[in-house]
């Protein structure tokens, strides 16, 4: 996440409540001590999306092709086989591992990679060599930037 970082060396800055409101509802960033601790604080980007999500799913698009491309290269072909999709989907599975070390996938629900079954593909696919239909699915770790605690207290 990028809340709660902090530059050494860069002074913060003041803001009345409702300056920093005004700012984080149009989803700005600040740069605020609170209890002598100087820190970044809501960490998203202009369009509102969180801006570890953005950068994670970017560094997970970015591994995939990698990992693919560099298969590529080291094979002198990649069938158009069950064994051949098989090894592309785990290059994507691999990635998944990655993003689960990460922290970018959340372990709480298994991340899924499909690939068609070769009966299913289209004569033209194989014959273009596309593989197509190659479908992932997995849920973001997220992250907890605000703590809500309730209780009681007794005598």
């Amino acid at each position: 996440t990028w809340a709660f970082k902090t530059f050494p060396g860069v002074s913060s800055d003041e803001w009345s409540d409702t300056e920093e409101t005004n700012i984080l509802a149009k989803n700005g960033n600040v740069y605020l001590t609170v209890e002598g601790a100087t820190f970044t604080r809501n960490g998203k980007t202009s369009g509102g999306e969180w801006a570890d999500v953005i950068r994670g799913i970017d560094w997970w698009v970015a591994g995939v092709r990698s990992k693919v491309l560099t298969l590529q290269l080291a094979m002198k072909k990649i069938p158009y086989t069950t064994a051949g999709m098989d090894l592309i989907a785990g290059k994507i599975r691999q990635q998944n591992s990655e993003g689960l070390t990460v922290g970018l996938i959340s372990p709480d629900v298994e991340p899924v990679v499909n690939v068609p079954d070769i009966g299913d593909v289209p004569t033209e696919d194989k014959e273009n060599r596309i593989l197509k239909n190659v479908t992932f699915s997995w849920t973001l770790a997220g992250a907890i930037h605000a703590v809500e605690v309730t209780g009681s207290v007794s005598a």
